[in-house]
């Protein structure tokens, strides 16, 4: 019979292994976005594929997984992608903070996660309409828009599709039989 502090202990070292599969699969998903995505001409914007897996994270587990994997997620984006303005740490955590209740009340589904996602594009493209109008060098509001929000908003949200099945799968190896929440 297992006692609760064993129990607790069990939980903890499973949220662990989650944390830790989910960081190197964000990282795997940084390094696609800088050299991949980066260099491929005919898309018009590199899709934000962190975006998408923090989503799905902050659908399907534990708050505090969800916001630590964004802080994680944020800090390899900076860092491996080189943006220079180090503010996707905050924003990723923001929007698992914002997520993760939004879904608490809907059932861990594909379908969940679709309804959810477009929040997150919307605080996506807030985000970058808000740095390219401050950092941008004089750009209006409509070529922002056009050249920058709107293309980076489809391709996030096509190349995101395939990542709620690629987490649950890896979600139920770390996990083995026992329930994500």
């Amino acid at each position: 019979m297992m006692t609760a502090r064993y129990q607790k202990r069990k939980e903890t070292e499973n949220e662990l292994k989650r944390i830790a599969v989910y960081s190197a699969l964000l990282f795997f998903l940084a390094v696609a976005e800088s050299s991949f995505f980066g260099a491929v001409d005919i898309l018009p914007s590199t899709p934000d594929l962190i975006l998408g897996a923090i989503s799905v994270i902050a659908v399907t587990d534990k708050r505090e997984t969800a916001a630590i994997t964004a802080i994680v997620g944020g800090v390899m984006a900076d860092a491996i992608c080189g943006v220079g303005i180090y503010l996707s740490p905050i924003f990723y955590f923001a929007v698992a903070l914002i997520l993760h209740p939004l879904a608490k009340k809907m059932l861990k589904s594909y379908l969940s996660w679709l309804a959810i996602f477009p929040s997150a594009l919307l605080m996506r493209a807030l985000y970058t309409f808000g740095r390219a109008y401050l950092f941008g060098g004089g750009l209006g509001a409509s070529e922002i828009l056009r050249y920058a929000v709107l293309p980076e908003a489809i391709c996030t949200a096509v190349f995101s599709l395939c990542l709620y099945p690629l987490i649950m799968l890896l979600a139920r190896i770390v996990r083995g039989r026992r329930e994500m929440r």
